[in-house]
């Protein structure tokens, strides 16, 4: 996102993201997003106002949000991730990658646009393909080993 798109969504104000008044949300209603769905998404993407967050991305598979953020490698126990994790409610799952990992995915695109003389716009292309192959990795792991919903945890 260049910085005059990023300096946008950072004035929005929460009433106007969280009513509808951006053609995001509306954009997710059009394909067939719940609303509860699509005001989780645009919640998580709230956080991405503070420049101190750890939120990498945010898509949905349709019935869940899902979260992807970075953490430090020590909460992953030196693994890279995704670690899945139910979210505050029951239409929100986290996936935590370390940030060593991220850190790694995000110098090799950098080093492909020096090396390779990239044009950004080639380079964001790059970054989306790594953003892809997470997202693939974290609905494998949905697959494989899905977060326990909060109700089987606490009972």
């Amino acid at each position: 996102m260049e910085n005059n798109e990023w300096d946008a969504w950072k004035e929005l104000s929460d009433m106007e993201l969280m009513s509808g008044g951006i053609s995001f949300k509306k954009e997710l209603e059009k394909r067939n997003v719940s609303n509860v769905l699509a005001d989780e998404i645009v919640s998580q993407l709230l956080e991405t106002r503070d420049e101190k967050n750890n939120l990498i991305f945010v898509f949905t598979d349709g019935d869940l949000a899902i979260t992807a953020i970075h953490v430090p490698d020590e909460s992953l126990n030196g693994e890279d991730g995704p670690m899945l994790m139910r979210g505050a409610n029951s239409k929100s799952v986290i996936a935590a990658f370390s940030q060593s990992y991220i850190r790694q995915k995000v110098k090799i695109v950098d080093e492909l646009e020096i090396i390779t003389g990239l044009k950004k716009k080639e380079a964001d292309r790059a970054w989306i393909e790594e953003l892809e192959i997470m997202a693939k990795a974290i609905m494998v792991k949905m697959e494989e080993n899905p977060p326990e919903a909060w109700e089987e945890l606490l009972s």
